[in-house]
């Protein structure tokens, strides 16, 4: 059960390491795979290839909670992140748009989508399976500080590979075989994981509250990484004449670090706060402050811009860290859970892949800042409000 646990925590960075690194390595990504457009478009162009992972996540997770049912969780798990680990290195092997044209475009996005599929599979069954076993605040943050240790990892090898502009363009290619071998490594680690055969769950009416609370939820939790790490990293740099984007890029790391702190402080606290409750007193706090500190990103320095981003990141950690133990909570039966929440939780992601490209074009359109904070405002009254219906 060690080995399999370590594998899940593995794959959990796994997955935010390779979104991370998209994102990061979207300007490079851009210039090789969309080189026509201006430079904005060409990053829309890009972020589309999360949106496209997120959209395939709800068939992938619809597909492995069938597994789940039918044989068990282990082989699922297995399948996965197999799925993963080829579609990461085939990434990395495609020929830019110079060398084939558009059919270096169609491979990325497809590549993107296969990714979306397997991941599915890995992430919404994973996290169900490890929270109905470790039940805390512990293990939950565990998870969730995984992820960050990913990003970390992200962040830190994309700065690398911007060192040297005339080799970047070669680099990136380096970074997602290395994530397929680590994927590889986890696989490995579940080899000769026990796969017992699961049990029929019996069948019950649409539970339509619970999926639409952690639709809202999971929602939430993703924005609160979205809009500090990647969202204000590309717009403030273009509203704010103090701010340059080396500069939002050189804070980056300090952020993550100061997440991944975060959520081991929380793992180190015994708390006993009903999760429902943290998430309210959370979110209820962003709703009000968010609108209060984006007013002022236009003309602040960048060591204020970073404390707006501090706030919302750490406010970000301990709402996520409740989440996975509100959820939890939601379902009795084990196969209800990976069905249910699995499923919820995909197709919030894949709404949620979408946020990076139609927030640069809202802001192609507006230019306001403004914008983003009464848009935190509103999804966190929204989460609010849903999370006390009964």
């Amino acid at each position: 059960m060690k080995k399999l646990n370590l594998s899940i925590l593995i794959c959990n960075a796994l997955e935010y390491f390779d979104t991370a690194l998209y994102i990061f390595l979207a300007p490079i990504l851009a210039k090789l795979f969309f080189p026509t457009g201006d430079y904005i478009m060409q990053l829309v162009w890009t972020y589309s290839g999360i949106a496209l992972s997120g959209f395939a996540r709800p068939f992938g997770s619809y597909f492995f909670s069938k597994i789940v049912q039918k044989r068990s969780p282990i082989l699922c798990l297995k399948m996965s992140i197999f799925g993963v680990s080829i579609a990461t290195i085939f990434t990395a092997l495609i020929p830019s748009y110079e060398s084939i044209g558009s059919l270096a475009t169609i491979c990325l996005m497809l590549c993107r989508i296969v990714l979306g599929f397997f991941i599915a599979g890995e992430i919404t069954i994973s996290r169900t399976f490890l929270m109905d076993n470790n039940s805390s605040y512990k293990m939950s943050a565990f998870y969730e500080s995984s992820a960050m240790v990913g990003i970390i990892l992200a962040s830190g090898l994309s700065a690398l590979i911007f060192l040297n502009e005339e080799t970047s363009y070669e680099l990136w290619r380096v970074a997602f075989i290395f994530s397929g071998m680590i994927g590889f490594l986890a696989y490995y680690l579940r080899s000769d994981a026990v796969m017992a055969v699961s049990q029929p769950i019996e069948k019950k009416p649409l539970q339509k509250i619970k999926i639409l609370q952690i639709f809202v939820n999971r929602v939430m939790g993703n924005m609160t990484y979205y809009i500090p790490f990647v969202l204000m990293n590309t717009v403030i740099p273009m509203i704010n004449k103090n701010v340059s984007i080396t500069g939002m890029m050189s804070y980056n790391t300090m952020l993550l670090i100061i997440d991944l702190l975060a959520f081991i402080g929380i793992s180190r606290l015994n708390l006993r706060l009903a999760p429902k409750r943290v998430i309210r007193y959370t979110y209820g706090l962003l709703a009000i402050l968010t609108p209060l500190l984006f007013a002022v990103l236009e003309d602040s320095s960048l060591l204020a811009v970073t404390a707006v981003r501090a706030v919302i990141v750490i406010l970000g950690v301990v709402a996520v860290t409740a989440q996975n133990l509100y959820f939890n909570e939601m379902f009795k039966n084990p196969l209800e859970k990976y069905q249910m929440v699995g499923n919820s939780i995909a197709v919030s992601d894949a709404i949620c892949k979408v946020i990076p490209a139609v927030f640069l074009w809202v802001f192609n359109v507006t230019g306001s800042i403004s914008s983003l904070g009464f848009f935190i405002t509103f999804i966190s009254i929204i989460c609010i409000y849903c999370n006390n219906l009964d």
